[in-house]
């Protein structure tokens, strides 16, 4: 909502939360995307990271990285190329889809849930993303798994 970082951090002070979707990065919005992650988080208030194409570009990556560092996130919501990216430093991430390497299927499924379950640990949160139909997805909190196929409705929590 605010691209300006002194507006973005009053914005974030009267509200409930907040959600960093980087999907439109520009060199304009990041400074104000630290910002208004760094004001939510001194207000106690959920931060959300969508990070959206994380591992497709050196832009996208660095920043999603940085803004892991720097930011206390509540929900990492992302596709399993993204999460891979910020969990190892880098990926191939194929735009906002995961990377035909990283498909989740019935054979991976347990590796794969273990890796994830691994990361949300190491970074103390949520971490996990809207289940396509047909698709498998998981949500981890720490070290328990919330479910195994995803929650379809995750991508329309309004916070």
């Amino acid at each position: 909502m605010a691209d300006d970082p002194e507006d973005a951090v009053e914005i974030t002070a009267i509200c409930n939360g907040l959600n960093i979707n980087i999907g439109t990065l520009n060199q304009h919005t990041i400074p104000s995307m630290f910002a208004a992650g760094k004001r939510a988080s001194e207000l106690g208030r959920p931060v959300v990271l969508d990070p959206v194409g994380a591992g497709a570009s050196t832009l996208r990556t660095d920043t999603a990285l940085e803004l892991l560092k720097k930011v206390r996130f509540t929900v990492i919501r992302g596709n399993i190329s993204e999460i891979k990216t910020l969990a190892l430093g880098s990926g191939t991430t194929k735009g906002v889809d995961a990377d035909a390497a990283d498909k989740v299927t019935e054979e991976n499924l347990d590796k794969t849930l273990a890796f994830a379950k691994d990361f949300a640990r190491c970074v103390g949160r949520y971490a996990g993303s809207g289940k396509r139909p047909g698709a498998h997805a998981a949500q981890f909190q720490s070290d328990r798994r919330i479910c195994k196929e995803g929650v379809f409705y995750l991508k329309q929590i309004q916070l």
